[in-house]
């Protein structure tokens, strides 16, 4: 961004989306360091936009959710175990119906955008009530691991 918003504060007009991720809206278990570092993208989006503003450009943070794309069959073909993911990815948007909701929001100038109906479902459970939602989180997460765990321990013993 250093880069484009000097060019972009001369021309007084300029585009800029961040693609985050719904986890830079709510927690989520096992992946602190990339709920962080999605939180950060958000914020810093946030921030920016109210420094530019006042020169044209337009700044919108993007949280897609789940998105389908190739990545998912590169990561099969990797061996790892997506179980944990099935439930989330059938509520994913095409990658064409994301971008294209993103960069509406961006030209019509909204700093945060959430393409997908049942993102902004969760988000508003949450923000109404956070405890429950944490716990049902912390459960989602916990059955995940364990079916893991168990996956990578093998068939049980058979009983003598």
């Amino acid at each position: 961004m250093r880069l484009v918003l000097p060019a972009m504060r001369a021309r007084r007009a300029g585009w800029i989306l961040n693609v985050a991720s719904m986890s830079g809206l709510f927690p989520q278990p096992y992946v602190a360091t990339y709920v962080a570092a999605k939180h950060g993208l958000v914020g810093a989006s946030r921030a920016l936009e109210l420094e530019v503003r006042p020169y044209g450009i337009r700044v919108t943070a993007g949280c897609p959710g789940p998105v389908r794309t190739e990545i998912l069959g590169r990561v099969r073909a990797r061996a790892i175990d997506l179980s944990a993911t099935r439930g989330v990815m059938r509520l994913g948007l095409p990658a064409e119906v994301a971008v294209t909701r993103m960069l509406r929001a961006l030209v019509r100038g909204k700093p945060l955008v959430v393409p997908n109906r049942d993102v902004r479902a969760f988000l508003a459970v949450y923000r109404l009530a956070p405890a429950p939602f944490d716990a049902l989180l912390r459960w989602g997460a916990h059955r995940a691991y364990e079916r893991q765990r168990a996956a990578a321990a093998g068939p049980p013993e058979p009983r003598r």
